[in-house]
């Protein structure tokens, strides 16, 4: 009878240290790096949620179009005034904050018309 109490209290033992021993690190998250883009709308998808830019590669110097996602927590202003992204028309010149996400798809944080 003994034997089998300090079995169990042995056991109760094991298992409540075992979570600490267990318990598997967690990566930390790279800092997220904000960007902008300045450039033309050329079009406001609403369905997709997306609006598509004409801007210059800085690289090439050469006009490109960009996708960016436009998020529901985006903050849309045409100067003090909040705007939706259903106002944005072609040809309005914007500035947005954006972040990009491991598989290359920008999401954007502030859009602010020009």
């Amino acid at each position: 009878m003994a034997r089998l109490m300090v079995l169990i209290i042995s056991l109760a033992i094991a298992v409540s240290v075992m979570p600490a021993y267990c318990q598997e690190a967690v990566p930390e998250q790279a800092a997220v790096e904000t960007k902008t883009l300045s450039g033309k709308v050329v079009s406001v998808d609403l369905e997709k949620s997306t609006l598509t830019l004409k801007v210059m590669d800085e690289a090439t110097a050469i006009e490109k179009e960009e996708s960016i996602q436009v998020m529901p927590e985006t903050a849309i202003k045409s100067g003090e005034a909040a705007v939706k992204l259903s106002d944005l028309k072609a040809d309005d010149k914007v500035e947005v904050g954006y972040t990009a996400d491991q598989a290359g798809i920008l999401h954007a944080s502030t859009i602010t018309v020009k």
